[in-house]
């Protein structure tokens, strides 16, 4: 379970072999959400509340990142 980044005291992480639709999950202290990386929007998990303004803006500046990380997960490259 690869750690793509860490900000504002959350991290991003992004599973190998995960189910679909594709996603990243955010957590945040005990607080845990998972995204879909197409939309951004929470798929399941916590809202993450004040956190999530700051999962939305990275996941906004980053969405083409993910998308080829999300390729090298599912072909279990680095």
């Amino acid at each position: 379970m690869p750690r793509i980044s860490k900000f504002h005291g959350i991290a991003i992480y992004l599973y190998y072999l995960d189910h679909v639709p594709p996603h990243f999950h955010a957590i945040s202290g005990e607080d845990e959400a998972a995204s879909d990386v197409a939309s951004g929007q929470v798929i399941a998990g916590g809202p993450l509340r004040r956190s999530m303004q700051y999962v939305k803006e990275w996941w906004t500046l980053h969405q083409g990142e993910l998308m080829a990380n999300r390729g090298h997960a599912n072909a279990s490259q680095p």
